[in-house]
């Protein structure tokens, strides 16, 4: 567990982070200005997601899954949300349905790998596409963002972490994983 004053030399620094620079990148390098609503959609559900269900056709799971065809009701939404709690009832309400419809079994009838920290995940790339996205009037949405953990967001936060937490580091190239593995680190941690 973080001590106090480990939690607030993180605090401080996270912020203190300047994070236009990564977040210019990040548009720059998945030409988000261009895409259609229907590519965003599509463009969100990337390959690194889709190794993760063994026995499913994700893709075609995906675009079954009723909010893949109303991006323009998730965009009206956004540009509608004005505060935190709401728009985390609106994300919520999206996870809920994708894992719902998605059902319980794969292919070959086993038990899906589809459960409700892959569909935040999903929706939380979802929302991030939206959100920089030409469709977007309300720029407030960028402060009710949820950070979808993965190497492009857990990379620039790594200096960061290694710094101020001295008895578990950050691998040199962290993904998803890493955050389960840190959850139950702190897990044991405690007990």
């Amino acid at each position: 567990m973080y001590s106090y004053d480990e939690k607030s030399k993180l605090v401080d620094s996270l912020v203190r982070l300047d994070v236009r620079d990564v977040v210019n990148r990040y548009i720059k390098k998945d030409n988000i200005d261009s895409k259609e609503l229907g590519d965003i959609m599509y463009f969100a559900f990337g390959s690194n997601i889709k190794r993760r269900f063994h026995n499913e056709d994700p893709s075609d799971k995906y675009i079954k899954w009723s909010w893949y065809s109303k991006p323009d009701q998730i965009i009206r939404t956004l540009n509608t949300i004005a505060q935190q709690v709401d728009y985390d009832a609106f994300i919520d309400t999206i996870r809920r349905s994708l894992v719902k419809e998605w059902g319980n079994k794969n292919n070959v009838g086993e038990q899906t790998k589809m459960n409700d920290g892959i569909a935040m995940k999903i929706v939380n790339l979802i929302m991030k596409h939206m959100a920089y996205s030409k469709y977007i009037s309300n720029r407030n949405i960028y402060n009710y963002l949820h950070v979808p953990w993965d190497s492009n967001t857990l990379l620039p936060l790594r200096n960061l972490f290694n710094s101020a937490q001295s008895n578990f580091k950050m691998p040199k190239d962290p993904k998803q994983g890493f955050v389960d593995t840190l959850i139950l680190h702190q897990i044991n941690l405690e007990k």
